[in-house]
């Protein structure tokens, strides 16, 4: 049996449509469509590259089946024919790679698979010599390697899985190309039917040859190039992966080149393996373009803005995006805006009825861009190409804080692999106000002119430490004013607000004042007009 499968192979190797190669991978999945337990859907999939010069996709598949134990062959060959064939051009909003595309032909056909009477289950397989020349990760002769799609379901007749389906691989995704010295995730359409547990691998390519003798797998694999193997599939930095629970695979290729890998997924019910089924691809690491987040023109990253006391700060930020049709959006978060700080939409210099001008940092840089379009009210705005964004702040004592303030401003475009995105930290700091005492003048003149018209306490004052008592008293000793603000200072009017005479007047003060503590001190002030 064997020596006869050995030479129907040759003799297919030696065709002229088998030397002409271009199929860059496929698989094969049995589904189970009913009523009756035996009746099953075999479905192959096989992937041209629909190049102009690439041989043309086989007009029929020839699939058989075989004990999974023993790898003795079960029933008649089943051969698919009338295909149905879809092209897929790889790309997306971002990145059109020129000329890559793959034909997509689906071969179906129902068919009917017993019980196998010793209970094992099956493995299936679809071999086609026709595997490229020149793959980067393969031998030098890799265009001698063809490929075999290969599929495993359990029993039709085991009781604990009737019915069943294997994982469906899905549709061939869109992005099926690797983009040098670029991470890139993407992951094939997995589906399972019934709900079974799948677990995620990477496999090496297997080649198209005769049936080895259990228990040794029943196909051999093509070799790989040197430098190159399971544990290093395309090269680069971070080796090739896949997450086991989800299928997301993780490539980064520092090198262009053609290279091929296996996917294969088995299917657990209640802890125990059941099935698999493996997909055959050839990707392609290219020069890809693709999207960049926006980019910080402020030169805020990182910082820390001293903020000053009681007085309003407003600080411009700007982003900025590559591509200048891109809408971008801002989003702004900081426990200062519980704090009456807030975000505006800028009124910057108007050049004409399209355009405005926006001054950032301290260089006095300057862009032009169209006014910012207001999204919703959490500090979220949007425009096109480039975004300013300004906020404004006046703190009081009750936002002195020994830790700054973080603010994080987020901005991003959506791009092709969803929202790319740049954020700006930097941090905010409030100056302290710091008092000073100084001496207290003993002679002013409330005249209106201008010059020494108050009577304070020299120095300034703390606004945020500072609880000053002051009491004036004339010369018989009648209070006549009464002072408890912190920045106090005297008129020459007394308790009624009418002017004082000129002459002799005591003062008593306690408290604090400039951040120093008095007791009580007791002055006279000459008051002269």
């Amino acid at each position: 049996m064997n020596k006869i499968l050995v030479l129907l192979i040759t003799l297919f190797l030696l065709t002229p449509f088998v030397k002409a190669s271009h199929i860059v991978g496929g698989d094969v999945i049995v589904k189970w469509i009913g009523p009756t337990k035996n009746d099953f859907q075999v479905q192959v999939r096989v992937y041209r590259s629909c190049q102009v010069g690439s041989a043309g996709m086989p007009g029929s598949v020839t699939v058989n089946y075989y004990d999974l134990v023993t790898y003795a062959q079960q029933g008649s060959s089943i051969t698919i024919s009338n295909p149905t064939i879809t092209t897929l051009a790889f790309g997306d909003d971002c990145f059109t790679p020129t000329g890559l595309c793959v034909d997509e032909g689906v071969f179906v056909q129902n068919v009917t698979i017993p019980d196998n009477p010793s209970g094992n289950g099956y493995f299936f397989a679809y071999q086609i010599a026709a595997r490229n020349a020149g793959i980067t990760n393969l031998l030098a002769n890799s265009s001698q390697f063809a490929m075999t799609f290969y599929c495993e379901i359990p029993n039709p007749g085991n009781p604990a899985t009737l019915n069943n389906s294997s994982p469906d691989m899905g549709i061939y995704p869109l992005d099926a190309y690797l983009c040098v010295n670029n991470s890139k995730q993407f992951q094939f359409n997995v589906s399972d039917a019934d709900g079974d547990s799948l677990v995620y691998s990477l496999t090496q390519p297997l080649d198209q040859t005769a049936i080895n003798p259990p228990p040794t797998f029943p196909y051999g694999t093509c070799g790989w190039a040197p430098g190159y193997s399971l544990a290093n599939i395309v090269g680069g930095l971070t080796p090739m992966s896949i997450n086991q629970n989800t299928g997301v695979i993780t490539a980064e290729p520092n090198m262009l080149g053609t290279f091929v890998f296996a996917v294969r997924v088995e299917e657990f019910r209640n802890g125990v393996k059941i099935g698999e089924t493996r997909r055959d691809v050839q990707y392609e690491a290219l020069n890809c373009t693709t999207d960049s987040p926006p980019f910080e023109l402020s030169g805020l990253a990182d910082s820390t803005i001293i903020v000053p006391f009681a007085e309003e700060f407003c600080q411009d930020i700007i982003f900025q995006d590559n591509d200048i049709n891109d809408t971008v959006f801002l989003e702004v978060s900081s426990p200062i805006f519980q704090l009456g700080a807030y975000g505006a939409t800028l009124t910057p210099y108007q050049t004409n009825p399209d355009l405005y001008l926006y001054t950032y940092n301290q260089n006095n840089d300057s862009v032009l861009i169209p006014q910012n379009t207001y999204v919703d009210s959490l500090n979220s705005f949007m425009n096109v190409g480039t975004i300013a964004y300004r906020f404004c702040w006046t703190p009081t004592c009750k936002d002195l804080s020994d830790v700054p303030y973080d603010f994080s401003v987020k901005a991003f475009s959506l791009g092709c692999s969803g929202r790319i995105e740049d954020t700006l930290d930097f941090k905010i700091e409030v100056a302290r106000p710091e008092g000073l005492l100084t001496i207290i003048p003993n002679v002013f003149t409330p005249n209106g002119d201008g010059m020494n018209d108050t009577y304070k306490i020299g120095g300034y004052s703390n606004p945020c430490t500072d609880k000053l008592i002051v009491d004036i008293y004339n010369r018989w000793g009648l209070n006549i004013y009464h002072s408890e603000y912190y920045d106090f200072e005297w008129d020459g009017k007394n308790k009624s607000g009418s002017d004082v005479p000129p002459g002799t007047y005591f003062v008593v003060v306690k408290g604090i004042y400039g951040e120093t503590e008095i007791e009580e001190e007791r002055h006279t002030v000459s008051l002269m007009r």
